[in-house]
């Protein structure tokens, strides 16, 4: 029987291609997002809303902390439970003052993907472009398999 027996720097070589390709397997395998950014991923959907409200003659709703606060909690919920369902009590946790409100949940690979789904159910996208609304809360969250979570609440103040 034949034996091979490589110099220790050939051998040193291969160890060095091999940890090169499977840094690289790894970082093609990587999600487009190496870091969660809820509060980041919340203010584009804000953007994205107020996009296609002033396309479509609506004022921009502004961010108010208390739909806010309903919004990031219920995306947390969802996220953790690994479904989505609308809160159903959003009027009685709000505080007095609030004359009409509105909720959309998704959940999908992005909120930009989440954004076009409600757009194209048409219950979804009434509460996008409600003219009374003018204030939103719009929480982000991330199931443990990066599946992207949102709540949006809207309000008439």
């Amino acid at each position: 029987m034949k034996s091979s027996t490589q110099s220790p720097e050939r051998q040193s070589r291969l160890v060095r291609a091999l940890t090169v390709a499977a840094l690289i397997l790894v970082v093609v395998a990587l999600p487009g997002r190496a870091v969660a950014d809820p509060a980041g991923d919340a203010s584009v959907a804000v953007d994205m809303v107020n996009e296609i409200r002033v396309a479509y003659g609506r004022a921009p709703v502004t961010p108010d902390p208390e739909l806010q606060a309903l919004a990031d909690q219920h995306a947390y919920d969802m996220a953790a439970n690994g479904s989505i369902w609308h809160s159903g009590d959003v009027g009685s946790r709000l505080s007095w003052g609030w004359s009409a409100w509105g909720e959309n949940v998704g959940y999908g690979p992005s909120v930009d993907w989440i954004h076009g789904a409600l757009l194209r159910s048409p219950s979804h996208a009434t509460n996008v472009l409600n003219w009374s609304y003018n204030y939103v809360g719009i929480g982000v969250a991330y199931g443990h398999d990066g599946t992207v979570y949102t709540a949006q609440v809207f309000g008439t103040w």
